[in-house]
């Protein structure tokens, strides 16, 4: 199954509905392209509505504290009701990191295979089904947790997937193949910005002077130059002191955990990854500045950066992210206050839809016996294409051998002039589809100009490296300097 082949609005916007309602024809006004249902009984008429106006409706049968239970007889009747109705997408065993998913009292721990031995085999049994009955399983949610405890995402994410492949290799591929998809709840708190004009990459601007309809927003959390600044070399897996159980509070985070190790351990090409709930919370359901190197949220910055983080979805965003259904429909419109003011953004603006390439679920792995390692990638598999012209994106990457503390400061006037995206691990070179190009401009000393080669041309034939060398610090203010100077971007 090819990742253009899934059937949805190809409309990132989405909501979730309140505890027992949402109002289908205010959503449609406000063009959403996602709805996320939590079924109490038979197939609500909800979702049939949100079908009949080009919404997809992403169906979740409610049970309290299931923990790693089988899926019920009852829970199967709903399913296949909804499915009767036309529904597709579908999710089960919500957040199982949180104690609140289990029942009262019971031991719950991803390194524990009395957890993820019934979790996994349940959630097989009822991935399958879903699909003989022609519709899309979720690989299941999980909340971002990083405080070092048995609750950690992860931590979770490991423990799964590890399970997965040591004792369910071909099995679970063949579910990947066959209408997998990653449903993810991404609250990514104040973790985006729009830079300030002229202040360069790291310099945010004031909440309530962020504009939808201008560039320069970020939401690739850890991967921003704020955050890469202040602790170089962080991901959504940690890496660094300053976040050693992981970092996935980000728009992409735990999916981009989640699909680095489908790709490198399954052989997974690109699957879709749904949020079905998240998003920047709503004012006064979360804390306005939760990390205090980001502009607070105020209903101005979460308006404008909750439409720019659609937009951003659908055009910078990695193919395989197909929206996010904000949490939630009641702290949006149905407020004691009225509509926060991004209704009105909403009805005004209309969506930019996404274009989804055609990037297989599965590339060819070995036998079950010696799962791939890694993904080998073709020119006409995911990774970026061929330059024609002009690249679409520059990276630049700065080689592991080199400190990251005076790259700034040396590279200021040229980040302002050129707005390069700074990557610390080629791997993100991989969430560019096939239909856009790529240089990366690399910082290096001459020693490591092989090592940089080897981990790119093998993967991505197209993309064009540009090399900057440097011995010491002023090298490199010097070369930007001068390209700034006779308006260069590449050597």
């Amino acid at each position: 199954m090819n990742l253009n082949e899934y059937e949805w609005s190809r409309n990132p916007r989405g909501m979730h509905q309140a505890t027992f309602e949402i109002d289908i024809p205010l959503m449609a006004r406000h063009r959403m392209g996602w709805i996320k249902i939590v079924a109490l009984g038979q197939a609500n008429r909800a979702a049939a509505d949100a079908m009949a106006s080009g919404m997809t409706p992403v169906v979740r049968v409610y049970r309290e504290r299931p923990g790693n239970s089988p899926v019920d007889e009852g829970a199967y009747n709903q399913y296949r009701s909804y499915r009767e109705m036309g529904v597709k997408w579908f999710e089960y065993y919500n957040e199982p990191n949180l104690g609140v998913e289990w029942p009262q009292g019971a031991a719950y721990d991803p390194r524990s295979l009395a957890t993820i031995q019934p979790l996994m085999d349940n959630w097989m049994t009822w991935a399958e089904w879903i699909i003989s009955i022609g519709g899309y399983p979720n690989f299941p949610s999980l909340s971002d947790v990083n405080t070092g405890s048995n609750e950690d995402t992860i931590a979770w994410i490991d423990g799964m997937l590890g399970y997965l492949k040591q004792n369910h290799y071909e099995r679970f591929r063949n579910i990947i193949n066959n209408g997998l998809y990653i449903a993810t709840h991404p609250y990514i708190y104040n973790h985006f910005y729009q830079e300030r004009t002229g202040g360069g990459a790291r310099s945010a601007r004031p909440a309530d002077a962020v504009n939808v309809s201008e560039g320069g927003w970020h939401f690739e959390y850890p991967y921003d130059p704020i955050c890469q600044y202040d602790d170089p070399g962080r991901t959504v897996r940690g890496g660094t002191a300053l976040a050693p159980n992981g970092d996935t509070v980000g728009l992409l985070g735990s999916a981009s955990a989640i699909m680095a190790i489908l790709q490198a351990e399954f052989g997974v090409g690109a699957i879709p990854v749904v949020s079905t709930e998240g998003g920047i919370f709503a004012p006064g359901f979360g804390p306005p500045q939760a990390d205090n190197r980001y502009p607070p949220v105020t209903t101005h910055s979460h308006a404008h950066g909750t439409l720019a983080m659609f937009e951003w979805i659908s055009t910078v965003a990695p193919a395989w992210m197909f929206g996010v259904c904000l949490w939630k429909f009641d702290d949006y419109y149905r407020r004691e206050d009225g509509f926060l003011p991004v209704a009105g953004l909403f009805e005004q603006r209309a969506p930019i839809m996404k274009d989804v390439p055609a990037i297989p679920a599965l590339t060819d792995a070995s036998s079950p016996a010696t799962p791939p390692p890694v993904i080998v990638l073709t020119p006409d598999l995911p990774g970026p294409g061929p330059i024609h012209g002009y690249a679409d994106y520059q990276f630049v990457f700065l080689a592991p051998s080199l400190e990251t503390d005076w790259f700034f400061d040396a590279a200021e006037a040229y980040w302002d002039a050129f707005k390069p995206v700074l990557v610390v691990d080629l791997e993100f070179i991989e969430f560019l589809p096939s239909n856009k190009s790529l240089v990366v401009t690399a910082i290096t000393t001459p020693d490591m100009i092989e090592w940089i080669e080897t981990s790119i041309t093998p993967r991505w034939p197209n993309v064009f490296i540009d090399f900057i060398l440097v011995e010491q610090p002023d090298d490199l203010a010097r070369e930007l300097s001068n390209r700034v100077a006779v308006g260069r971007r590449f050597g």
